[in-house]
C-alpha cells in the first residue's frame, strides 16, 4: 500500500510541473538545429556515395556474369549481385529511417 501512495505522489507532482516550461527553448538550440542539419547532410553524402559505389560494383559484377565461361563461377556472381542488391536496400532503408527520425525535430 506504500508503494501506490508513493506512485501516486508522484505522479501527483509531475503532473503539476508543465514539461512544455522545459522544452520550449530546447527546439531552437542550436544543438538541436545541428544535429539536425549534420544528420540530414550525412544521409544524403553517404546514400549519393552508397548509390555510386552499389551501381560500380553491380556493374563490374553483370560483365564477370556475362563474360563468365563456368556456369558454377556465373551463379556464385550472380549471388555476390543479389548481395550487392540487397545491401543497397538495407542502406537506402537505414536513410529512410534517419530520414524519419529527423523529422520528429520539425
Amino acid at each position: 500500500m506504500k508503494r501506490i501512495g508513493k506512485t501516486a505522489a508522484l505522479a501527483a507532482m509531475m503532473m503539476m510541473v508543465p514539461a512544455s516550461a522545459y522544452a520550449a527553448g530546447l527546439a531552437d538550440t542550436s544543438l538541436v538545429t545541428g544535429t539536425k542539419e549534420l544528420i540530414a547532410d550525412a544521409t544524403v553524402i553517404i546514400t549519393g556515395l552508397l548509390a555510386a559505389i552499389a551501381a560500380l560494383v553491380l556493374l563490374v559484377l553483370f560483365v564477370k556474369s556475362f563474360f563468365a565461361s563456368d556456369e558454377h563461377e556465373k551463379a556464385a556472381t550472380n549471388r555476390k549481385m543479389r548481395g550487392v542488391a540487397i545491401g543497397f536496400a538495407v542502406a537506402l532503408s537505414v536513410s529512410g529511417l534517419l530520414a524519419a527520425i529527423t523529422s520528429y525535430f520539425q
